[in-house]
């Protein structure tokens, strides 16, 4: 119904000022109470205000202290740390992370071995949270400029994602799940707090491009976010309305009932663990066997997938015959380390990155 880039650019002037007007305010408490803690456009995070909002949402007393004040506008739909189950040492992502709330509280959880990541597509969120990382002493936080439907980062590293009523305000919400599918590791989980629509809108609501910046008219409903999950391989789907849903997304609104529309829930998902038998292991074992194997994996791994190798270009790098070379490419191709392409008589190969990957995170379940 609207326009994506009118919808982007609406989100970036709705969040973006309330980062500007927050930087200069001097009453702390002078917020307004619309929707989301934490918007694509850079979650509405980023000055204290009443604790009576947030623990509405979902957080506690011990989240609300000093060293997160600066971080929280208390308007979001959730608190998803609460579901997340985090533990030390975990690598985190928060997809809409605006002044970083969620990740100061998340770095409790995951302490000073663990990993937190930010991403959002305001400047102005981006320099608050990093600030605010600054002032926590947080040295092992990352936060990226970037629409979170095509996300800077490489595929399987990444344990929980995170995010606080944001998703909702995308256009695209299955490139959402989609990026956030290849970058979780194996075995890795989602812990969402978003909006979900329970029934069709009045047109005249869903018309105003504010209700859908604000976490209304975007909303899709929990049956097509299954069928998004399901499809792309997602598994231990759990949707389920936020107990105090009503109270949440009625107080967003003096014209409508929202409650009869939209609804706030948690979303919890896994991206499945990689099966592989002991043999199969075993086999990706054996074929490393031999030091010119792996040289020769190195080799193909400094290309990209799409620039294969010739096995003359092998040979080039490596004390050895074509012979040998080609034997070697035989039994690295049949372990499932390679992928082999005829290219008129010649054949060309490239790294399997997802054997790669794969038999990456069996090892490092087995040491550990």
């Amino acid at each position: 119904m609207h326009d994506k880039e009118k919808i982007k650019e609406a989100l970036k002037e709705r969040y973006g000022g309330i980062a500007r007007e927050d930087k200069n305010r001097e009453d702390k408490n002078d917020q307004s109470t619309g929707c989301c803690s934490e918007s694509e456009a850079g979650c509405c995070s980023g000055s204290a205000i009443e604790g009576t909002i947030e623990t509405k949402i979902g957080y506690s007393e011990e989240d609300l202290n000093q060293d997160t004040a600066d971080a929280s506008f208390g308007l979001g739909c959730g608190n998803p740390k609460a579901i997340a189950s985090l533990k030390p040492g975990e690598t985190v992502l928060d997809l809409g992370c605006g002044a970083g709330f969620d990740l100061l509280l998340a770095s409790r959880e995951v302490g000073e071995d663990g990993h937190l990541i930010g991403v959002d597509m305001t400047p102005e969120m981006i320099e608050k949270a990093k600030a605010n990382a600054a002032k926590n002493n947080l040295t092992n936080i990352d936060f990226y400029l970037a629409d979170i439907e095509d996300l800077p980062l490489e595929d399987n590293t990444v344990d929980v994602i995170i995010s606080n009523c944001v998703i909702n305000l995308t256009t695209d919400k299955e490139a959402v799940y989609r990026e956030a599918f290849r970058v979780l590791k194996p075995g890795g989980r989602i812990a969402i707090a978003d909006v979900l629509k329970a029934k069709e809108m009045p047109e005249d609501l869903m018309v105003d491009i504010s209700n859908y910046i604000e976490c209304i008219a975007g909303a899709i409903t929990k049956s097509e976010l299954e069928r998004i999950l399901t499809e792309l391989n997602y598994s231990d789907i759990e949707i389920k309305a936020k107990a105090n849903s009503d109270e949440i997304v009625d107080s967003w609104s003096d014209d409508y009932k929202l409650s009869d529309y939209i609804f706030s829930s948690y979303i919890t998902a896994c991206k499945p663990e990689l099966e592989v038998s002991p043999a199969e292991y075993a086999k990706l074992a054996n074929a490393l066997g031999n030091p010119h194997r792996i040289e020769i994996l190195k080799i193909l791994a400094d290309r990209p997938a799409d620039d294969r190798c010739m096995v003359g270009n092998i040979v080039d790098k490596l004390p050895i015959s074509q012979s040998t070379v080609s034997q070697h490419l035989k039994t690295l191709k049949s372990a499932g380390w390679i992928i082999g392409q005829t290219d008129g008589p010649k054949v060309c190969y490239c790294l399997n990155d997802k054997t790669a990957s794969q038999f990456k995170h069996l090892t490092d379940s087995l040491l550990g």
